[in-house]
């Protein structure tokens, strides 16, 4: 069970005093975790510190350029490792109920509604399978607090929302059998300085400013309550007792000192506030709040263990891609540095002599030699800036030579510059180990690498194979999210409803996720059929290929479904279903059924509604659906054979075909055979 008040109390403000020893540990492991790789790696920003230098020969500052030049790949590859994670919350659960009964409608509309606008309009499971998901991707050892802002209990109805908090806040926790206890949440926080002249300024000036000094504040969040600890002024109170609780008059709170058998019961929220003292320096204002939910109101992002911590901390789900990860940064920052560096082509060539310069003294250009950079006062030459030659600005210049007098005498144009050809031969590598490097870091995670349908089609078997590798990984994550889903639905409506008998709070999913697409589901029924798989096999692919095109339409959906469950020859081509019929090998009711299976149920949807009950088909009962699905082929029975009887009556009596009766009309009987002759036919 978890930790009850007066023991909780007791441990932190036992904990408050040495800060370091406040914080669990973990707590430098985690924090480093997060900060150091995990974020720079997905956001990749300030991925500086996991670019090392080369070796020695490396200098700060090219060192320096290299990290400026880098574009980490790794938030690309992570968005791909977690494409799977966040289709877990569009997978449609096997069982799914949050409700008070019947007998509460009112209740379970009320937390329905609670929890489809949970956070930003969303629902609980679009939080969880998008911000959740991707925050336990970065930080998983953060937790989320379920809160709710002060309102009035006799005009509003409270307001429940997600709250994060990192692993750098989350200072102090237990877990026991995988159930939180406790959690202690510290932030930084700014107090206000009583002034120490209040109410003792002369007249005519002002009052003081006060001062905003830096403090702490603590919230021990524990099954029924939360307790707040919010710094303030040591001035506050008189009293100077240390390490006990008290009152603003100085009286110990009985049961949250030394004598854990005594009895506390403190005011809860803010109708009393209460003081712990640290020492003459820092005191704290204590605030009791009572929730009631008998749990504690949190639960950790993260939820694929740490064996470095034996298991008291979490790591990111990607994790097992970590190493992969890492040496693409060192392999990509290579790459960048020779792509923007040694790619382009080298120029080499001659460059003529610096001309000099020319510069107009009291009105006369005057020319100064240059000699070799230098000007005729040993100074460095203003044109070439002691250079000695005559470079060239841009490509858009030309060159200007003076014309030698004799032939002999004339450049070879083409050898005054060159440009080489570099090998780029260790760039392709680079390009193609970082690559590699990606598709490993897939594998790690899924024990599969990524699909690239422009390379190969999968056969059925190995798309089906690779699933059920996916599937696995995913397993832990779809626990997380039904855990935690169960959780905030159980917070929410002890919020928002209170009466907590005879609810019902269920969420399991499925073990195969469904991730096969159509194509995918349509490739499979056909290898089902040609290895002679059971129809049952055959009639499941087809139930989940409708569930990929009705996704977003449920009526249509269980029309479908319900059609498939009454199709007498479900799981059959059209081919072997008339066969059968041809054989005889069916009955006329199932042949009726099944030639006009849209015709049944469009009657029987019709039927529902002309009840003096309206009531949809769909959500009668198999045996219910079956009495009426019965009672309308009877009566199309009924009316075909009354068409047949009609239509051969009126064949009987000559009424039928296009030929009029004999004598009718004024028509000659057609004559006896024997007394027509035949034509002559030609040989």
């Amino acid at each position: 069970m978890p930790i009850k008040l007066k023991p909780a109390v007791l441990n932190i403000i036992r904990l408050i005093p040495d800060k370091e020893k406040a914080k669990h540990q973990d707590y430098a492991h985690v924090v480093a975790y997060a900060e150091d790789y995990a974020r720079p790696l997905t956001t990749g920003k300030k991925i500086g510190p996991l670019i090392k230098r080369f070796n020695k020969t490396e200098s700060v500052d090219d060192h320096a350029q290299r990290i400026e030049l880098t574009t980490a790949v790794t938030p690309a590859v992570l968005n791909t490792i977690m494409g799977p994670v966040r289709k877990i919350a569009r997978v449609k659960p096997n069982v799914n109920r949050a409700d008070f009964g019947l007998d509460r409608k009112d209740d379970t509309e009320k937390l329905a509604k609670a929890e489809s606008t949970f956070y930003a309009g969303k629902s609980v499971a679009h939080w969880l399978g998008s911000v959740g998901f991707d925050y336990g991707a970065i930080d998983p050892n953060a937790f989320c607090l379920i809160n709710f802002d002060r309102f009035d209990g006799r005009y509003e109805a409270p307001k429940p929302y997600p709250t994060l908090i990192t692993c750098k806040d989350a200072w102090n926790f237990e877990y026991h059998n995988g159930i939180l206890q406790w959690l202690l949440v510290h932030r930084d926080y700014k107090y206000m300085e009583l002034p120490q002249t209040v109410g003792k300024a002369k007249k005519g000036t002002k009052e003081p400013e006060p001062k905003w000094l830096d403090g702490h504040w603590f919230c021990a969040y524990l099954e029924n309550h939360h307790v707040e600890f919010r710094q303030v002024d040591a001035r506050t109170i008189t009293s100077e007792a240390e390490g006990v609780i008290v009152t603003f008059n100085g009286d110990v709170v009985p049961g949250f000192d030394d004598a854990i058998d005594s009895t506390a019961k403190p005011i809860f929220d803010q109708g009393g506030i209460y003081y712990f003292r640290v020492s003459k320096t820092e005191l704290y204002e204590v605030v009791f709040y009572e929730h009631k939910s008998g749990k504690v109101q949190a639960f950790r992002m993260g939820y694929k263990l740490d064996a470095e911590t034996d298991g008291r901390t979490c790591v990111a789900m990607w994790h097992p891609a970590m190493a992969y990860l890492l040496k693409s940064i060192k392999s990509g920052s290579e790459l960048d540095i020779s792509a923007a560096l040694h790619v382009f082509l080298k120029e080499i060539g001659y460059e003529p002599p610096c001309p000099g310069f020319v510069e107009v003294l009291d009105g006369n250009r005057v020319a100064t030699a240059c000699d070799r950079g230098q000007d005729p006062n040993g100074h460095p030459c203003r044109r070439c800036n002691g250079s000695g030659l005559f470079r060239i600005g841009s490509g858009q210049q030309m060159i200007s030579m003076a014309l030698p007098r004799r032939k002999e005498d004339l450049f070879d144009l083409p050898a005054l510059h060159h440009y080489f050809d570099l090998p780029i031969d260790i760039v392709k590598w680079l390009d193609e180990y970082v690559e590699k490097l990606n598709k490993l870091a897939y594998q790690a995670v899924y024990n599969t690498e990524p699909m690239d349908r422009a390379q190969v089609q999968p056969t059925a078997t190995a798309e089906l194979r690779d699933n059920e590798n996916v599937y696995d990984t995913l397993q832990p994550g779809c626990a997380w999210f039904a855990e935690s889903l169960i959780l905030i639905r159980e917070l929410i409506a002890v919020y928002t409803v209170t009466k907590m008998d005879g609810f019902v709070n269920q969420f399991q999913f499925p073990r195969n996720l469904r991730f096969e697409s159509i194509g995918d589901l349509v490739a499979l029924m056909k290898a089902l059929k040609e290895a002679g798989a059971s129809m049952a096999l055959v009639i499941q692919v087809q139930k989940d290929i409708m569930e990929h095109i009705f996704v977003d339409d449920e009526q249509a959906l269980r029309r479908a479904v319900t059609m498939l469950e009454f199709d007498p020859f479900a799981g059959k081509d059209e081919a072997t279903s008339l066969a059968l019929i041809s054989q005889d090998r069916s009955t006329k009711k199932l042949i009726t059924l099944w030639s006009n299976l849209a015709e049944v149920f469009n009657r029987a949807e019709a039927e529902g509604l002309e009840r003096t009950v309206p009531v949809d088909f769909y959500d009668l009962t198999m045996k219910e659906q079956r009495k009426v699905v019965n009672k309308i082929v009877d009566d199309l029975i009924a009316e075909m054979d009354g068409e047949a009887e009609e239509a051969a009556a009126k064949l009987t009596m000559g009424v039928v075909g296009d030929v009029p009766a004999p004598g009718a009309n004024g028509a000659e009987p057609p004559k006896e055979t024997s007394d027509v002759k035949p034509e002559p036919v030609d040989a």
